[in-house]
């Protein structure tokens, strides 16, 4: 989809992994990862030629819950740890590999993300196992 702005801008995913400059003034592409924050940063859309589209139709649809990056690297931790191909581990530390969770999440993390995700996956693993400890409760 192609977008125009009043003034040059650059634009990028909340992620930072995509960004891209849209010239003042003139029609320009917009990869469709890219077109939330076309909108966001006052973008409206148009056709190749510049001409502005007529309608809401034409948007993309917003998800208005959008996942967290955190949410969505905590998810690939989960899968590479239950899916257990030893390829995927650190054989030292015995975490995901970076490589192996950014294929799912689709673009690199962070050793610090992944250090924070694997983190909170195996508190909460430690708590879930912790309660169901076989007890019959009161309530």
């Amino acid at each position: 989809m192609y977008f125009f702005s009043l003034r040059e801008i650059r634009i990028r995913t909340a992620t930072g992994s995509h960004d891209q400059i849209i010239p003042a003034r003139k029609a320009d592409f917009v990869l469709p990862l890219l077109h939330e924050a076309a909108i966001a940063a006052g973008c409206v859309p148009c056709d190749k030629d510049g001409k502005l589209l007529d309608g809401e139709a034409i948007l993309p649809v917003i998800s208005p819950n959008p996942v967290s990056r955190t949410a969505e690297v905590e998810a690939a931790v989960e899968q590479v740890i239950s899916v257990g191909n030893p390829s995927d581990f650190n054989a030292v530390t015995g975490k995901p590999k970076v490589a192996a969770v950014s294929k799912i999440v689709g673009s690199k993390i962070t050793a610090v993300e992944l250090d924070e995700a694997f983190n909170a996956v195996t508190a909460r693993n430690v708590v879930d196992e912790s309660s169901d400890d076989g007890l019959e409760s009161d309530a």
